[in-house]
């Protein structure tokens, strides 16, 4: 793991928090960067409609609207199109951007669809959701009617096939109409030191992944789809690898599998960079997108060499950018907060004690207080009275505003009677 992320206990309050709240922590890191910028955030109590929960910032009057990442308007009208993959493509490839080719599968029977898949010369082929996200119900190389079939069993009510590109798997993310980051996804793998077990080297990898707080919540999962994989490389679980040889536990690339997020920022060669940075015209205009892309190798141009744009995300993961498996760490969030408010900064570190009046389950407040300062971006002293805390804060005064707000509404089991600011 990246020496610079090797230490994360301060960042351990975010992740924790963020699903209790039910939010990813790309929500949470983005309103830290909002509170942190001296801009008020103002989050939702509950959601009855299905959508993600609408939440605002404000800042000098002017007030903006989010559903996770994504404005509500701009960033929900790229998401709705983003959703639907074939639509996608077809988009990206009117304005002469490459995609796979493929096939959208009709109410036909099985063995019509892949006389059609043959027909169109898109063997050997991925299949997968037409709406699905996060490497769900995907099926790589698939080469003959066989292993067609299995694939349709998880593949969703309304497939699509595409022809197989070769090469690696990147996530570029666009703030405004500029490229920002650019991250290679690694498919879950663990390196052989020629004497522990792949099953022995899974498990001291998921006790680096659980410090993490973009992978904590995905370790690597030793099940059929993995000692499958380890059948394929003529391997088992209890099979000792050699010094520096790589085991796959996974064929796709995906994170909430137990894949590795590598920092590329610093190598995408300037063709790749205008080629992405074309997309957001393409959809709208929407403030943030994250593209998948399928290339040989991104620090070279796109000339001779196999590469295609694959899917487009309106509300993107970013903790994969600040807390990387390897590389540099990159404040996309912060990055985004200064897109929305340009006029903005860091706010300077204020002092303030909050004095709450009342009792409370001190182990149990403790935790909400680490959680909760952790996501404001503050940081905090509690001292506790037989009825009284007295709890010295520091930071930007959005942040403690913040903070206070959500001790009011807080659900610690305290009973509040009073809370003052000194």
């Amino acid at each position: 793991m990246s020496s610079a992320k090797e230490d994360v206990n301060s960042y351990e309050g975010i992740a924790n928090v963020a699903s209790n709240l039910s939010v990813g922590n790309k929500v949470s890191l983005f309103r830290r960067a909002f509170l942190r910028r001296n801009i008020r955030v103002v989050t939702s109590q509950g959601n009855k409609t299905g959508h993600l929960p609408l939440w605002g910032a404000i800042s000098q009057g002017e007030v903006k609207l989010f559903r996770g990442l994504m404005s509500a308007e701009r960033g929900l009208s790229a998401h709705k199109l983003a959703r639907d993959k074939t639509a996608t493509k077809k988009v990206l490839s009117e304005a002469n951007l490459r995609v796979p080719r493929s096939y959208e599968l009709k109410g036909s029977t099985s063995r019509e669809n892949f006389a059609a898949i043959e027909a169109l010369d898109l063997l050997p082929g991925v299949l997968k959701p037409n709406g699905g996200s996060h490497g769900a119900g995907v099926s790589m190389n698939i080469q003959d009617f066989n292993s067609f079939e299995t694939a349709l069993l998880s593949a969703g009510a309304t497939p699509i096939f595409e022809e197989q590109i070769g090469g690696r798997d990147y996530r570029l993310l666009t703030i405004g109409q500029s490229f920002f980051a650019a991250t290679e996804r690694r498919p879950a793998s663990v390196i052989g030191d020629g004497i522990s077990s792949v099953k022995e080297l899974v498990e001291e990898k998921n006790r680096k992944r659980a410090l993490n707080p973009s992978t904590k919540s995905h370790p690597i999962e030793i099940d059929d789809i993995a000692l499958d994989c380890l059948e394929k490389q003529g391997t088992t679980i209890n099979s000792v690898p050699p010094k520096d040889a790589e085991v796959r536990l996974r064929f796709v690339a995906n994170i909430g599998s137990g894949g590795d997020a590598v920092d590329r920022t610093g190598e995408v060669h300037p063709d790749f960079v205008s080629l992405c940075e074309q997309i957001p015209d393409v959809l709208g205009n929407p403030e943030i997108l994250g593209i998948d892309l399928l290339a040989e190798d991104i620090s070279k141009s796109p000339d001779n060499q196999s590469w295609a744009f694959l899917e487009i995300n309106a509300n993107p993961d970013i903790d994969i950018h600040h807390w990387p498996w390897q590389g540099e760490a990159l404040d996309a969030a912060d990055r985004l907060a200064e897109f929305y408010f340009p006029n903005s900064r860091v706010g300077d570190s204020l002092s303030a004690i909050i004095v709450v009046e009342g009792k409370v389950r001190v182990k149990e407040f403790d935790r909400w207080i680490a959680h909760t300062c952790a996501l404001a971006g503050l940081e905090a002293r509690p001292k506790y009275g037989k009825t009284q805390i007295r709890l010295q804060v520091a930071g930007a005064q959005a942040a403690i505003d913040w903070f206070v707000e959500m001790l009011i509404k807080a659900k610690t089991g305290a009973i509040i009677r009073s809370i003052s600011i000194e």
